[in-house]
């Protein structure tokens, strides 16, 4: 497994969304060190709202100039990157592809400072909405009183979660958020080391748990920075195959992620059908799954 993360570059030069998703294959092919464009079987797209296609992943396959037997337009969901990676490697497993990508990407920073500036985009033409990809789980399923409550999207759902979680394990709204705004800081120490990262400095947990004129108040009790930000230029991807391959085909060992097994499991897509607010049934069972498969506790899996 190899992987890839890239950043689109300035206003003055706006990144086609297929382009930085085409730049995020070709880096990843680049930290394998190997030539395995020529090698790729299975090509699979993750669902992408910045612009519209007739194939997208058709045209990005074009575009590195492959043509593998296998092309996908994935579904959305924040999932979809992990799930894919989970199928891709029981594909390889069982003989049915040898060498797999998946890729992602967008470019809603450019399409809206485009539309603040009246800039018309010169990027692949549309075609109309009907001729257009519809990828799955491309809209929440809701019922007619989650929309007339105005729960259309996560960051208006997930403060249910947040809500049952801080009653079910005793926290007040303020030790919750100190909680959360520690793991956050912890995340963008991290992000601020890398090159490809959207925000380049580190908030402190003060700052991302405090709104502010530049902190400003998503979904109580999420501020801006405790929210996922859809507005960027960004894309990646990640190669996957077997070892016996990856070592034929010349793959240096300190290149290479290994996997040890995975899990997989789904809730309904209405979450008002869910059990629960306080846990999440499904992403119990994927837990206690992933950790029987590396070794039977959390601290095996830390060794």
């Amino acid at each position: 497994l190899r992987r890839a993360l890239v950043r689109g570059g300035a206003m003055s030069a706006p990144p086609v969304p297929d382009h930085v998703r085409r730049m995020a294959v070709r880096a990843a092919v680049r930290d394998a060190g190997a030539d395995l464009l020529p090698q790729m079987d299975s090509l699979e797209l993750v669902g992408l709202i910045s612009w519209r296609y007739d194939n997208p992943v058709g045209q990005l396959a074009s575009r590195l100039g492959i043509s593998p037997a296998r092309q996908v337009n994935a579904s959305m969901g924040g999932e979809t990157p992990v799930r894919l990676l989970h199928d891709a490697a029981i594909r390889i497993a069982n003989g049915d592809c040898r060498v797999a990508v998946v890729a992602g990407g967008e470019a809603l920073y450019a399409r809206g400072k485009s539309r603040k500036q009246k800039v018309r985009l010169d990027w692949t033409p549309q075609p109309a909405r009907e001729q257009s990809t519809t990828f799955a789980e491309s809209k929440l399923h809701l019922r007619k009183i989650a929309k007339q409550l105005g729960m259309r999207s996560p960051a208006q759902i997930y403060p249910l979660y947040e809500m049952a979680t801080q009653a079910a394990w005793k926290q007040s709204p303020a030790q919750a958020n100190k909680a959360s705004a520690e793991l956050w800081s912890q995340y963008a120490d991290v992000a601020a080391q890398n090159p490809s990262a959207w925000l380049k400095h580190a908030p402190s947990a003060e700052d991302i748990g405090t709104p502010s004129g530049t902190n400003r108040l998503i979904a109580w009790p999420y501020p801006k920075l405790m929210t996922a930000n859809p507005n960027v230029n960004q894309a990646a991807a990640y190669i996957v195959m077997s070892h016996a391959l990856a070592k034929e085909l010349g793959i240096a060992e300190d290149r290479i992620v290994h996997l040890h097994g995975g899990a997989a499991a789904h809730e309904s897509d209405d979450f008002l059908d869910r059990d629960s607010y306080a846990h999440s049934t499904a992403q119990a069972a994927v837990l206690d799954k992933a950790v029987e498969l590396a070794g039977g506790s959390p601290e095996a899996c830390m060794e």
